[in-house]
């Protein structure tokens, strides 16, 4: 998979998803081999349970297991593979314990999305995604810089957002 190609997947994970990464904030410690290999972004305790939701990456394990305690009742939760652009169907998780989650097949790294967002269908047409067209450039737009900060341009609230991501 090329650079370019990896980042028009991220492009359409944070469209499908409709992911509020600006009410996020890293709590790699949720997942197991958080900050070594695997990372979580989530904004539990930060807004309303209705609205949790959590962004878990995994670099190559089997499986992991996230930390829900922070999440009271169920909420819906799909596999992303990030190198095909490719959603698993939609599944229920119930919060309040450890809960493991397993690697699709054919896959080398993944992505856990655990919240209400996600597309209606699987996803296995990277042309199918829209993308809001602004002057010369597209939204949401993802960008690493040479120290491996993550920046990213979204909409957001009604206007044009902008978070950086320390690679810390």
């Amino acid at each position: 998979v090329t650079l370019v190609t990896w980042y028009k997947n991220l492009q359409n994970f944070i469209s499908d998803s409709g992911v509020q990464f600006w009410n996020m904030v890293p709590m790699h410690s949720l997942v197991s081999n958080g900050s070594s290999t695997n990372s979580c972004l989530s904004d539990v305790g930060l807004v309303a349970q209705s609205a949790v939701e959590y962004v878990v990456y995994v670099l190559n394990d089997a499986s992991v297991t996230v930390d829900l305690s922070g999440l009271s009742g169920t909420k819906n939760y799909r596999l992303f593979d990030p190198q095909t652009n490719v959603w698993g169907d939609p599944q229920v998780v119930t919060g309040g314990a450890m809960r493991t989650f397993n690697k699709p097949a054919g896959t080398s790294d993944w992505v856990i999305y655990i919240g209400n967002g996600g597309p209606t269908q699987t996803c296995s047409n990277p042309e199918s995604t829209a993308t809001v067209a602004l002057g010369a450039g597209t939204l949401p737009a993802v960008a690493v810089d040479s120290q491996g900060n993550v920046h990213v341009i979204y909409l957001g609230g009604g206007a044009v957002q902008y978070k950086m991501y320390n690679s810390a």
